[in-house]
């Protein structure tokens, strides 16, 4: 069986399988495909985000490279992204320029949590997530 040269992120790689996946790509180079998906360059420009188990017929002197995955979430029904899988409720608002001094975060989706109190607490961030923001302010009451 005759050995199929490639480059990923330009580093040159090796392999006997004629058909491999894009995540398969990324483990033998050594890349996380949990946080990066790959592009083929060479001979054509394909994006393998959306699909990084789709067959890929292997040609000589293939080129690819990883890119960080892009994940996006809402806060209070806005759109919002990040490439960093882990983040705290404070780096969630204040990207989303909710001020955490007087907010908390609760998760909506896909569970209901509240991170009330704990601002600094680490939150695996997927695709899809939603938050919404809370006021610590206190309410003002009318009076009768």
């Amino acid at each position: 069986m005759d050995t199929i040269e490639y480059r990923v992120n330009e580093v040159a790689q090796e392999t006997k399988n004629h058909v491999l996946t894009a995540r398969e790509i990324l483990q033998h180079a050594e890349i996380d495909a949990d946080l990066h998906f790959l592009e083929e360059t060479q001979p054509a420009h394909i994006s393998f985000q959306d699909n990084p188990d789709e067959p890929i017929n292997m040609v000589p002197q293939m080129r690819f490279k990883a890119e960080h995955q892009l994940i996006h979430y809402k806060v209070n029904d806005e759109n919002e992204d990040t490439r960093h899988r882990r983040r705290t409720p404070r780096q969630i608002m204040t990207q989303a320029g909710i001020d955490p001094a007087t907010n908390y975060l609760s998760e909506v989706f896909p569970h209901h949590l509240s991170f009330e109190g704990k601002p600094d607490e680490p939150i695996d961030v997927h695709q899809g997530m939603r938050f919404i923001s809370v006021s610590i302010k206190p309410t003002p009451v009318s009076g009768c």
